[in-house]
Order: C-alpha cells, then structure tokens, then sequence
C-alpha cells in the first residue's frame, strides 16, 4: 500500500526532480514557439523576412520544427511528471480553493 503523503511532501519531490535546468530547457523550446507568434502588428519579423505571400506558410513549417523537437526534447521529462505526479494539479488547485 502506498503511503499517503501531503501536498507539501509531493511539492518537494516534484521541485527536486524538475529542477531549474530541466525547466530553462522546457521554457527555451516553448518561448521559440511563442515568439513564432507573439508577434507586434506593426513589427512582424516573418513578415519582414519572407514578405506576406509566404508568411502563413513560413509560419507554420517554423511550428511544426519546433514543436517536432519540443515532443523529441520534452516529451520523458513530460511523462515522468505525469507518471510520478498525477494530477498533481488537480491536488494543488484543490488546495488553493479550500483557502490553504
């Protein structure tokens, strides 16, 4: 049987685990897809590069390399936090509505 433990004590496991190197490798896959899109009206660096007949399209062969690797790079450590924690989201929102 497995020893029940608090949310507190799964936080713990869980920032041991996912430590700041694991999360600047996940933020730097994510922010090249967010930067793919986050783009200013007025200052669209797609749109400057490629001109706009082709800018949809450059567009979204970028999104697909990115997240192509996102899945190669993150997918384990992904896995392993639903593995090893699941719906551990579900236990910390459950917390935080409760007012703890």
């Amino acid at each position: 049987m497995k020893k029940k433990i608090t949310i507190e004590q799964e936080l713990s496991l869980f920032l041991e685990d996912w430590n700041f190197k694991k999360m600047e490798s996940f933020l730097k896959e994510i922010m090249a897809i967010a930067e793919l899109f986050d783009v200013d009206e007025g200052d669209d660096w797609v749109l400057d590069q490629v001109g706009s007949e082709d800018c949809a399209n450059v567009r979204l062969v970028k999104a697909a390399y990115f997240i192509s690797r996102l899945a190669e790079f993150q997918t384990g450590k992904l896995l392993k936090v639903k593995t090893d924690f699941p719906r551990l989201w579900e236990r910390m929102q459950a917390v935080a509505n409760d007012g703890g």
